[in-house]
């Protein structure tokens, strides 16, 4: 309880001391405006929670000013209704009053100091500005660039067809890659493998209930899968035993692929769309260089350089 009552302390010293920071940086004093009105129209039904604005209340009334944004009598009378608490009758409404003024005032201080930070702070405005800026780029990007590219479907055709060549299907082979720590089993599987025997029948002669001795990839494959040594030269057949991946392995190829382009559809899932909308956002630049002039400070550029080198 005392911790408690010692981190409240130093909590309440900690805001005292930001409130009076905001206020001397505000130009504000510490004089309570009177508020007798609001003590006025305070009933009995406050201490139960159910108190609300008179129908006649004077809502327009400037309360206090803090730099160029005015805080009315509304605004404190809706504060007054949203922090309604069960209080003991014995509590004046002068007390109930000054202390929850006090509590919108300081409320209000912060809040206004952290909606203008960017103008009382260079460092966070320049922060600020920047997030705007990406923000504007953004969505200039998404409906100049990126959007556009889910509609432009007969520019994106266009685009292939003048591009095939760049969006093939490198060869491949449709193979069965039989993989085992031990070699004598791979020579058993590769006999298995010529005679044409099923992978399942294969398994069920090699693998039992309490060890699988082989593991078998299927598919179609290019020079680059995992399951392929580095160098396999494609041809059709039985392959040698090789050591792969701290196992032995046997490739049994059924069928080789030759490079084919491949179809939009295909391209469409790779690199077609994205180096459309490279070529849209390269051209989109050049468009805007040659109607805007830029002009590069070279003294500054060059002083920017050498505090990046520093670092």
């Amino acid at each position: 309880m005392v911790q408690k009552v010692q981190r409240d302390e130093r909590s309440k010293r900690i805001d005292d001391a930001l409130y009076s920071k905001l206020k001397k940086m505000y130009n504000l004093n510490n004089e309570e405006p009177n508020l007798d009105y609001f003590v006025s129209v305070l009933k009995a039904d406050y201490y139960k929670r159910k108190w609300k604005l008179p129908s006649n209340f004077e809502a327009d009334k400037i309360l206090f000013t803090i730099g160029e944004t005015n805080y009315t009598y509304k605004d404190f009378g809706n504060y007054l209704v949203k922090t309604q608490r069960n209080l003991r009758d014995s509590v004046p409404f002068n007390h109930i009053v000054s202390e929850k003024y006090t509590e919108f005032f300081n409320k209000s201080l912060v809040e206004y100091h952290e909606a203008h930070l960017e103008e009382v702070n260079s460092e966070f405005a320049n922060v600020i500005n920047e997030y705007r800026d990406g923000l504007l780029l953004f969505d200039l990007m998404e409906n100049t660039i990126w959007n556009a590219s889910k509609t432009d479907s007969l520019d994106i055709q266009e685009f292939y067809n003048s591009n095939k060549k760049e969006y093939v299907l490198p060869e491949r082979i449709d193979a069965v890659v039989a993989s085992s720590t031990k070699q004598k089993t791979l020579k058993k599987v590769s006999k298995l493998l010529e005679e044409n025997m099923s992978l399942d029948r294969i398994k069920n002669l090699v693998n039992s209930n309490d060890s699988v001795e082989v593991i078998f990839t299927s598919g179609i494959m290019d020079a680059e899968h995992q399951a392929l040594p580095k160098g396999f030269k494609f041809k059709k057949g039985i392959s040698k035993i090789f050591k792969h991946h701290d196992a032995f392995e046997v490739v049994q190829v059924k069928d080789i692929l030759p490079e084919t382009e491949k179809t939009l559809e295909e391209a469409k899932g790779g690199a077609v769309i994205s180096d459309y909308q490279n070529e849209k956002e390269a051209k989109w630049v050049k468009s805007l260089a040659d109607k805007y002039k830029v002009v590069v400070n070279k003294d500054i550029l060059k002083k920017v350089k050498s505090e990046i080198e520093k670092q």
